[in-house]
């Protein structure tokens, strides 16, 4: 993620001059199995939280996320977002995450009914750990 926007962690995960990037070397698997989806997963360990924050704080930010995320998404042929923010934390972060969430859910349903496109997915990898479930995550917001 850049300025609030998805993007490509490395140069190879594109197309670059002729040679297939492994974004597309990856979703080309579908070809062998009509049934698999692939999503993308922003996020992890080592992306660290600040990014997330200041996309979570507000709506203006969250909407230039979220229309980057069709746009990348829809143009390299994956099925969904996987967001991987480790770790909301506090009051706010449980906020902004719940509405990062009902926004992009909401966002993927209206983009697929007015496209006639598959609705995009989904997902969260979220802590097990109690504290931080606690202090990071509104479950039953989440979990709608």
């Amino acid at each position: 993620m850049k300025n609030n926007k998805v993007s490509a962690f490395d140069s190879t995960d594109d197309n670059k001059a002729g040679k297939k990037g492994l974004f597309q070397r990856v979703t080309d698997l579908k070809h062998q199995n009509p049934k698999l989806k692939v999503l993308l997963a922003i996020g992890g360990w080592s992306f660290g939280t600040e990014k997330f924050k200041t996309m979570a704080s507000n709506k203006y930010n969250r909407r230039v996320f979220i229309f980057s995320a069709l746009e990348f998404l829809r143009s390299r042929e994956f099925d969904g977002l996987d967001l991987d923010w480790e770790f909301p934390r506090g009051p706010e972060d449980k906020k902004n995450f719940v509405d990062l969430l009902r926004e992009l859910r909401e966002a993927f349903e209206a983009e697929a009914k007015e496209k006639k496109l598959p609705r995009l997915l989904l997902t969260a990898a979220v802590s097990a750990g109690g504290d931080t479930v606690k202090t990071g995550y509104d479950v039953p917001a989440v979990a709608a």
